[in-house]
């Protein structure tokens, strides 16, 4: 079998989601951070979801997009 292979110009952007493990570390980070963090691609599993619960539980408030934003407790969670 012959194979001929041509020469061309491919482009794009392909965007890669991040790992379970690597998005709810992130959510644990900013939620305890100062500001808004935004995470970019965040993967969207049933673990993910049950850090922003306990995320949101200590205080912090997170909306839930294409990019999440995360606004921090600065070091300070609640205390219930």
């Amino acid at each position: 079998m012959k194979i001929r292979s041509a020469h061309s110009c491919l482009s794009g952007t392909i965007i890669i989601p991040a790992s379970k493990s690597h998005t709810i570390r992130a959510v644990a980070i900013a939620s305890v951070a100062e500001g808004i963090s935004v995470l970019k691609n965040p993967l969207l599993s049933e673990d993910a979801r049950s850090a922003v619960r306990a995320a949101q539980e200590m205080g912090a408030e997170i909306t839930l997009d294409t990019d999440w934003l995360i606004k921090g407790l600065s070091g300070k969670p609640a205390s219930r």
